[in-house]
């Protein structure tokens, strides 16, 4: 059965990983390319692709950055970690709930399904 999807905003996505690490949001898109920089970076392109319907062409252009094997890269690099390191999947699930958490001040959401009645 194939897995589905959970769509994610670009916004949840970037205020999510920047509060995890305690970064601005400016750190994580614009930083420099020190390692403590570079993890948050490559999670939030791996969030971006996978919960997104965004193309590595718009990650880039995020991020600043020109070359597509960059998102490419990023991609691999978490999936791989995820696989070997277990500490780095729950790292990764516990970020997922913080993007999910994030709170943009609306305190409740009709959808148009009111089940209750």
């Amino acid at each position: 059965m194939k897995e589905i999807k959970e769509i994610l905003t670009k916004d949840q996505i970037i205020n999510g990983v920047s509060s995890y690490f305690n970064k601005s949001n400016s750190e994580l898109l614009h930083g420099d390319r020190t390692g403590d920089n570079v993890k948050p970076r490559h999670i939030a392109m791996y969030f971006l692709r996978v919960n997104t319907d965004m193309y590595h062409e718009d990650i880039l252009n995020m991020f600043g950055k020109k070359q597509r094997g960059t998102v490419i890269h990023a991609v691999r690099s978490v999936v791989n970690q995820i696989n070997i390191y277990p500490d780095y999947a729950n790292m990764i699930e516990e970020i997922k709930k913080a993007i999910v958490k994030t709170d943009y001040g609306y305190d409740d959401i009709y959808l148009g399904n009111d089940f209750n009645n």
